[in-house]
């Protein structure tokens, strides 16, 4: 029920990029990125680092799973693009000497409260 969030422009990314900001990937249409071919992976993954690049950004180093879904394949082309970890939607604490292609995270939320947030936290912990 949240209002759908208007997505940066290139001048928008630039100025966060300007202002320390790490850009990073997360596929050129957002699509469910296990049902794609290989080929479909490559358009998705390594495409979607050469836009950025040719829009004036830096080479990004981080990439983010549309619906946080990968398997195998998908992991190989993040990989394959030269990019050098990526996140998943499982929920917990990047640790040392996990697969950085599959670095899990905390999600909150815009209508998330403090007590959300900390309970959050304290559970992934």
């Amino acid at each position: 029920g949240a209002p759908v969030l208007r997505l940066l422009d290139q001048d928008g990314l630039q100025l966060l990029a300007n202002n320390g900001v790490e850009i990073g990937s997360h596929s050129r249409t957002h699509r469910h990125l296990p049902l794609a071919s290989a080929e479909e992976l490559q358009e998705e993954v390594a495409g979607s680092v050469n836009e950025l690049k040719a829009s004036g950004l830096s080479r990004p180093r981080l990439f983010a799973y549309p619906h946080g879904e990968s398997n195998l394949e998908v992991r190989r082309a993040v990989r394959s693009a030269g990019l050098q970890a990526a996140f998943s939607v499982d929920t917990g604490c990047a640790r040392r000497g996990r697969d950085p292609y599959r670095i899990p995270r905390i999600e909150i939320l815009r209508g998330d409260g403090v007590w959300q947030f900390l309970w959050k936290v304290i559970k992934a912990v």
